[in-house]
């Protein structure tokens, strides 16, 4: 699964791993930056462009902290409240078509 980065607002560029022991999330592909909370338990929204043509929407994950005050405990995806789609648009600067078929040196 991959969310909304809280930082950078980039659409799909935090990885999300979730098992037995809970929600571990990667570095955002773009900015680096690891979604943390230093203070107390609340939510962090990060919000993306729908990914319809012509909607003015956007797509928001919910960033869940727990008592432990590090890492989420829990990603919600509340859907666009415009068209209800819960694909995030890809950003202006996003890889061609040609790009997209080829696989990426990352991985």
């Amino acid at each position: 699964m991959a969310s909304i980065c809280p930082h950078c607002s980039h659409p799909e560029a935090v990885a999300v791993l979730e098992n037995a022991d809970g929600i571990y999330v990667f570095p955002c592909l773009f900015c680096h930056h690891v979604p943390r909370n230093g203070v107390d338990e609340h939510t962090q929204p990060a919000a993306a462009p729908c990914a319809v043509p012509r909607c003015g929407g956007s797509v928001v994950d919910h960033y869940v902290y727990g008592s432990d005050h590090v890492a989420p405990v829990a990603i919600t995806r509340y859907p666009c409240t415009w068209c209800g789609s819960a694909r995030t648009r890809e950003p202006d600067h996003a890889r061609s078509a040609r790009g997209r078929a080829l696989a990426d040196p990352r991985l």
